[in-house]
């Protein structure tokens, strides 16, 4: 999940990635 501040996106990013 979420590690430390970033923002929504990066965190698609990082969850959602295509």
């Amino acid at each position: 999940m979420k590690r430390d501040h970033e923002t929504n996106e990066e965190y698609v990013s990082r969850v959602y990635c295509p």
